[in-house]
């Protein structure tokens, strides 16, 4: 059985799983941009991290990738998705979001 989901209602759940994943991130600043690290990970994963000048948020790529298998999105919506998130729960005017490799 086949379930469509509305794109704007698959943001909002994408959305919300992201914060139900990542409820409590810890900021460290940096002289060029922000981290936001998982400390419930045992070496405190960085999760994004933020450069206030440009406004990018920057992911590692498995997210992208985990978000893309789980919810069948593209890199885009991915993109857009991660940019409502960062922006509704963290505040963040974000210009850009990019993943990259580990």
């Amino acid at each position: 059985m086949k379930i469509v989901i509305r794109e704007s209602r698959l943001k909002g759940l994408v959305v919300k799983w992201l914060q139900d994943r990542y409820p409590v991130l810890n900021i460290e600043s940096h002289p060029y941009n922000i981290s936001y690290y998982d400390p419930t990970t045992r070496n405190g994963l960085t999760v994004f991290s933020y450069e206030e000048d440009s406004g990018e948020a920057m992911f590692y790529q498995d997210i992208q990738f985990l978000l893309r298998g789980k919810f069948g999105l593209s890199e885009e919506e991915a993109e857009e998705a991660v940019e409502q998130w960062i922006e509704e729960y963290y505040g963040l005017d974000v210009s850009r979001v990019r993943f990259f490799l580990k």
